[in-house]
C-alpha cells in the first residue's frame, strides 16, 4: 500500500486508531470537520508568534501577555514555523519534494551557531493534562536532517493558557525516534485492513458508523 508522507499527526492518529488514520490520510474519506473555535484560536496564536519572531511584529492586544515567551527569540536568525522534509534515508529534502518520506513544521527551532546544539519550542494553547515529548522527538529528527552536525537537541512545550513552560526534554536520541517512525510506517504499509481501535477520543471521531464510536461524555 502506498502511504502519504508521514507527519507527527498522521503517526499519532495511526497509533491511536488505524481506521481513523486510514480514512484521514489514505482514502481521504474522513468526514469534513469545520474549524472549531479552539482550532481557530490555536492557528491565530501560532500565526501571531510567527510574525513576532520572524518579522518582529507586535503581538495582538489579547496576546500581549505572552510576549515574554517570544521576545528573547527575536532577532536571533530563527525561522519560526520552519517547514522541513526528509527522504526515507533521513536526508533533508523540501517539504513538497516528490521523494519526501516525512515532513513537519517546527514552531521555534533555535540552532546554536556551532550547529551542534539546538532547542525546539512548541506553542500549546490547550490544557496540559499531561505531557508527551513524542512530538518534540519527531521534530528533532526533522531538524537533525537539516543540520547533520547536531549532537545535543532539547525541547519544551510552552503552555500559554497556563502561562508557563513545560519540562525540558533531551531529544538527542534521534536513532530511537527514527526506528519508531519506520516501524510504525512499515506496520501501516502491511495492513490490508485498518482495524478500528477503541480509545479515549472515540467520542470526538467523525466516523460515527464505527462500532467503537460513542457520543461525547
Amino acid at each position: 500500500m502506498k502511504l502519504p508522507p508521514w507527519s507527527f499527526t498522521m503517526l499519532s492518529v495511526y497509533d491511536r486508531c488505524p481506521a481513523q488514520a486510514y480514512a484521514k490520510y489514505v482514502t481521504r474519506t474522513y468526514p469534513y470537520e469545520a474549524e472549531n473555535p479552539a482550532m481557530a484560536w490555536g492557528n491565530a496564536v501560532h500565526s501571531a508568534m510567527e510574525y513576532r519572531i520572524n518579522k518582529n511584529q507586535r503581538l495582538p492586544d489579547d496576546m500581549q501577555h505572552w510576549d515574554k515567551f517570544a521576545t528573547n527569540l527575536c532577532n536571533k536568525g530563527i525561522e519560526a514555523e520552519m517547514k522541513l522534509g526528509v527522504r526515507n534515508d533521513y536526508s533533508a529534502c523540501g517539504f513538497f519534494d516528490k521523494d519526501v518520506y516525512g515532513r513537519g513544521k517546527i514552531d521555534v527551532p533555535f540552532v546554536h551557531e556551532s550547529d551542534e546544539v539546538a532547542v525546539i519550542f512548541d506553542w500549546k494553547t490547550g490544557k496540559s493534562n499531561y505531557e508527551d515529548p513524542l512530538e518534540l522527538k519527531v521534530n528533532a529528527v526533522l531538524l537533525q536532517a537539516k543540520y547533520p552536525n547536531l549532537k545535543n537537541i532539547y525541547g519544551a512545550y510552552a503552555w500559554l493558557k497556563e502561562d508557563r513552560w513545560g519540562e525540558l526534554y533531551d531529544l538527542s536520541d534521534t536513532d530511537s525516534t527514527r526506528e519508531w517512525i519506520d516501524e510504525t510506517m512499515a506496520k501501516a504499509e502491511r495492513s490490508n485492513f485498518w482495524t478500528p481501535k477503541r480509545n479515549a477520543l472515540c467520542g470526538w471521531c467523525a466516523l460515527d458508523a464505527c462500532p467503537n464510536w460513542k457520543p461525547k461524555q
